[in-house]
């Protein structure tokens, strides 16, 4: 009777665990063995001179590391919106692909990021390159999620994805069984997102796609790219146009006539 008492418990804890929400402090951040696989790969850059081929237009000393605010950054599937419009589920645009950012520090001073990727075949962490960062940090989310009138405290599954279609970053965040996510990129006014404002991921891709048409891009693999805006039906434009000529055309016929019965 006890071994089954004690064994059901053992279930019920193991079960509640494996269901536990990660929290908005530790969705985003790499765990203890990933800051291990991290370090390893960055002590070989530590004092290495880095030049132009490394992405950079000046040549640069790596003097140091912070192993502390690593990010890891999963990439989003090749065609988000329209994966997410026909699954409804953040999770089937999310890759198995990821970076490391690491922050580093070099001997001129300036800080930079080193990019780490993991090989496919070996399953190693990699030097991929280092340059100017571009991105917004635990703080600046917390504070987009305050702004918005949420709870920080309250937020589950926090993570930080990139799409390299649209050159920019998407926070996904759960809240009271809602999804939502806050979008940074270079390029807003092209997407027509406002960066650090906190979206649900519904009417963000809603709002996506009503601008984008990927479904161009996968009838034309061999195109150079680009953002696959949405293109306009020049016959629907016609036809559209010759409609309201006719209708203002009615209008003023229709006043003509009833301004002369008058008479």
């Amino acid at each position: 009777m006890l071994k089954n008492l004690v064994r059901t418990l053992l279930c019920c804890i193991i079960i509640a665990v494996s269901v536990c929400p990660v929290s908005a402090s530790q969705g985003y951040l790499p765990t203890d063995e990933d800051k291990d696989r991290v370090k390893q790969e960055m002590e070989t850059i530590v004092a290495t001179e880095l030049d132009e081929a490394d992405g950079l237009s000046f040549n640069v000393g790596v003097s140091g590391y912070d192993l502390e605010n690593i990010q890891k950054v999963y990439f989003l599937v090749g065609s988000p919106v329209k994966t997410y419009c026909e699954a409804k589920s953040v999770e089937a645009i999310i890759s198995d692909r990821y970076i490391f950012r690491v922050p580093v520090a070099t001997e001129t001073g300036k800080s930079l990021v080193a990019v780490l990727t993991e090989d496919a075949s070996t399953g190693n962490l990699t030097f991929s390159g280092i340059g100017e960062d571009y991105f917004v940090y635990s703080d600046a989310i917390v504070k987009s999620i305050e702004e918005k009138g949420l709870n920080p405290d309250n937020v589950q599954n926090t993570v930080v994805t990139y799409s390299a279609l649209y050159r920019a970053y998407f926070v996904f965040f759960d809240y009271e069984n809602e999804s939502y996510c806050i979008p940074h990129t270079q390029q807003a006014d092209e997407i027509k997102l406002q960066n650090g404002l906190v979206y649900t991921t519904e009417d963000l891709f809603s709002q996506m796609n009503k601008t984008f048409d990927e479904t161009i891009l996968e009838k034309n693999p061999n195109s150079n790219g680009g953002l696959p805006y949405r293109e306009t039906n020049a016959a629907t434009l016609i036809v559209m146009g010759v409609a309201s000529v006719i209708a203002v055309a009615l209008i003023i016929l229709y006043k003509v006539r009833k301004k002369k019965s008058v008479k």
